[in-house]
């Protein structure tokens, strides 16, 4: 009887095996329609209509007095616009930038400094022409959902070390 109840024991060992990879493969197929990170937007509208691709991604920062953008990507010249996050809700600017067309990295200055704990909302603005960023001159870039292309980030003491 001993060789029947081994073959009982593998058939519900091997059941739940195939439980956990069915379980386990619904897991990763969920997972991999998420989402971009909060802190990637893409694919934007200049403000004046003329359609572009727009992306940006500014990572989390050190406290100080510069934001450094990971990378804008701009049709057209526009501004990289930071405002401070209260209760998430983006206000007032405290820093802007220019950026010609193209892909690049940048920097953007911030009046006063970030501080650690702090969350902070950058996003695309067009520029109307005078390389200069004055809010409602110059207009935010929005994607197909109609919201503005920005991309999140906080600041703080600790950030993970990333190599290559």
């Amino acid at each position: 009887m001993e060789p029947e109840n081994n073959r009982s024991r593998g058939v519900i060992i091997g059941a739940i095996v195939l439980v956990l990879v069915i379980l386990g493969l619904i897991y990763w197929a969920s997972r991999s329609g998420t989402t971009p990170p909060e802190n990637t937007a893409a694919v934007g509208e200049l403000g004046d209509g003329e359609l572009g691709t727009a992306a940006l991604t500014v990572s989390d920062q050190f406290p100080g007095e510069i934001v450094f953008v990971s990378q804008v990507n701009l049709p057209a010249g526009g501004f990289v616009v930071v405002r401070k996050l209260t209760d998430e809700t983006a206000g007032e600017v405290v820093g802007a930038n220019y950026f010609d067309a193209e892909l690049h990295a940048g920097e953007v200055p911030i009046t006063g400094g970030t501080r650690d704990g702090e969350r902070y909302e950058a996003s695309l603005y067009s520029d109307n022409g005078d390389k200069r960023f004055v809010a409602g001159d110059d207009l935010p870039l929005v994607g197909p959902d109609g919201q503005p292309v920005a991309s999140r980030f906080g600041v703080t003491t600790v950030l993970p070390e990333r190599k290559g």
